[in-house]
């Protein structure tokens, strides 16, 4: 599980993603998955309103350990 509070396309994970995969598939783990938490692809960092983005932090905490 890759977990980030940036949005999807601003974080580590795009540029992680494909070496992490590549790692995996060398090591012989083929059927792994490597799946993401985080905020959704967007053009901003935050939504610009405190309360939206606590709720979703707490939604991406709760997504990341369920």
């Amino acid at each position: 599980m890759w977990t980030q509070e940036e949005p999807k396309n601003q974080g580590a994970f795009s540029y992680s993603e494909i070496r992490l995969r590549n790692l995996l598939k060398n090591m012989q783990y083929k059927n792994v998955d490597i799946k993401y938490s985080g905020r959704p692809i967007s053009a901003s960092t935050a939504t610009g309103y405190g309360k939206h983005h606590v709720q979703e932090l707490d939604s991406l905490i709760e997504s990341t350990f369920a």
